[in-house]
């Protein structure tokens, strides 16, 4: 749990200075089906210190997965198979790995991905 809260928030700080650095491109956002949306925005509030998410910031669960890659020009995850999902639909896929993965947690293909 220690790590997933340290990549987390360094996702959520970095995530915000791009989409600072870029207000043009769209971030969008599909948390697991099992993270409540309303406490996933509260916690990118609240690690940003910001009050509300910049409007090229999306936090949405709607359609496939499959749906949202396809519209999408890139892909940064975090170990997930949602990068295998990108790929398979010739996506371009950059696995986000700010913090050393505990061994228990590598997952084998995704070292075929950039970090």
């Amino acid at each position: 749990m220690k790590y997933t809260t340290r990549v987390r928030d360094k996702f959520f700080k970095d995530i915000l200075k791009v989409s600072l650095l870029n207000p043009k491109k769209l971030f969008s956002f599909r948390p697991h089906p099992y993270v409540e949306l309303n406490d996933y925005i509260q916690v990118f509030l609240d690690i940003n210190n910001i009050k509300k998410l910049p409007k090229n910031i999306k936090v949405q669960r709607q359609g496939s997965i499959q749906d949202e890659i396809l519209t999408s020009d890139k892909v940064i995850t975090w170990y997930s198979s949602t990068a295998l999902d990108a790929y398979l639909l010739k996506k371009n896929v950059v696995v986000y790995d700010p913090v050393s993965v505990p061994n228990y947690m590598k997952i084998g293909f995704l070292r075929y991905f950039p970090v």
